[in-house]
């Protein structure tokens, strides 16, 4: 049916080009044994999805002495895709925070610690503070002390015990108005404090003192301390002990103190 169909259309062309070889004006129709391509107009190609060939078949006298060329029809236009319209970007929302629920830290027990005891320190002697040796502004002469026999109070003879003597500065002067003072014990008994001021007893020289210590000569040794000092009460010298001899002919001891 299909090469029928064609033949007919052979047919109806060459009529028109019969038709149309009357008048000078139209041109000359192709031969018969090349291929025709009546193109659709473009508002045609619109409605009309591809562009119809037709083909005229040549006789079979004109196909054996000419052989026809392969038609190739040519490809279909293919439509220009329609153009998506664009969408815009969505802004996407942060994903909402989820809340996780966090487990209070569970206490952890401390380990009891047993109280050890403590090993008890021994207590140590605590030592004794040195004594600060103090250096003193007067010192024993040189000779003293010394034993006499009570010369400066011949009615008493026997019957008395003392001690007497001077101050001298660094010049060797005599010195008047310094203390001279007696403490300690005399055969058990406790003295009163003696004090006397040099240049007060002008028999043992213009700067003697005498200090008596009691009635008879005693047996003593180191209980009777003598000491200088100033009219406010601070000492010039160390303490100086005396030794006591039960004796009518040593009951004056001579004490004398010399400036450094």
């Amino acid at each position: 049916m299909k090469k029928i169909d064609m033949f007919l259309i052979g047919l109806a062309v060459l009529a028109l080009m019969g038709l149309l070889s009357s008048c000078s004006a139209i041109p000359t129709l192709p031969p018969l044994e090349s291929t025709v391509i009546i193109e659709v107009p473009t508002k045609v190609q619109e409605t009309a999805p591809a562009v119809t060939q037709v083909v005229v078949e040549p006789t079979s006298t004109q196909a054996a002495a000419n052989p026809p060329a392969s038609a190739t029809a040519p490809p279909a236009e293919t439509a220009a895709p329609t153009e998506e319209p664009t969408r815009a970007p969505t802004e996407t929302e942060p994903p909402a925070p989820t809340a996780t629920a966090t487990q209070p830290p569970t206490a952890t027990a401390k380990p009891t610690r047993t109280p050890t005891r403590m090993p008890t320190r021994m207590p140590t002697d605590t030592p004794e503070p040195t004594a600060t040796e103090v250096v003193y502004d007067y010192r024993l002469q040189a000779g003293s002390p010394s034993y006499l026999a009570n010369f400066a109070h011949p009615e008493d003879g026997c019957d008395w015990l003392g001690v007497a003597g001077h101050a001298f500065n660094g010049e060797g002067e005599a010195l008047k108005q310094l203390v001279v003072k007696a403490t300690g014990t005399l055969n058990g008994k406790a003295l009163i404090d003696q004090m006397a001021l040099t240049g007060s007893a002008a028999a043992y020289g213009p700067g003697g003192y005498e200090l008596q210590l009691g009635d008879s000569p005693a047996e003593t040794s180191g209980e009777v301390k003598v000491q200088l000092f100033d009219l406010d009460g601070n000492p010039l010298s160390d303490q100086v002990a005396l030794d006591t001899y039960d004796s009518c002919g040593l009951n004056l001891i001579l004490v004398n103190f010399q400036e450094k």
